[in-house]
């Protein structure tokens, strides 16, 4: 009888122990952890080797006038415009080299003006991004991101 009201006891202690620590659904939703979530679970659109130099260039193949702006968010860089038809270069792909991480955000300058269709070509350490600006919805944007192990992802 002793036995059995310290096992109780002990099994009680031990419930109110673990639930002082919630479970991890029931962890309040955090925008930043989900992002993150939702960018491990993408398939990579290429491959760089993170141990030589790694050039990016942004190509704005806007038909219309309509000004593309790239910024490298880590590292941080100012952002840099291309008319159409120009091209933005971070990185060279013979002295110096980004190291990854990597993430770039493309972007249209005007409001009103949107970047929807992308194409991306990943060859020889080198990221080509052309973008396509045209009117739509404000503060659309593309990133792209290499991770620690070269691997190339487009969101």
């Amino acid at each position: 009888m002793k036995r059995s009201v310290l096992m109780l006891l002990g099994l009680i202690t031990l419930g109110i122990a673990l639930d002082r620590h919630p479970a991890i659904a029931e962890l309040p939703q955090d925008s930043t952890i989900a992002q993150f979530v939702l960018i491990d679970a993408a398939a990579p659109v290429g491959t760089l080797d993170p141990a030589k130099p790694i050039q990016i260039r942004v190509v704005n193949r806007s038909g219309q006038d309509t000004v593309v702006g790239a910024v490298l968010l880590q590292p941080p860089t100012d952002t840099r415009f291309a008319n159409p038809g120009e091209v933005v270069t971070f990185g060279t792909l013979h002295t110096s080299f980004l190291p990854p991480p990597l993430e770039l955000e493309v972007s249209a300058k005007d409001a009103d003006i949107s970047v929807e269709a992308v194409t991306i070509l990943v060859r020889d350490n080198e990221i080509i991004l052309s973008a396509e600006a045209q009117p739509g919805p404000a503060d659309t944007t593309r990133v792209v991101r290499v991770d620690e192990s070269g691997e190339v992802f487009l969101f």
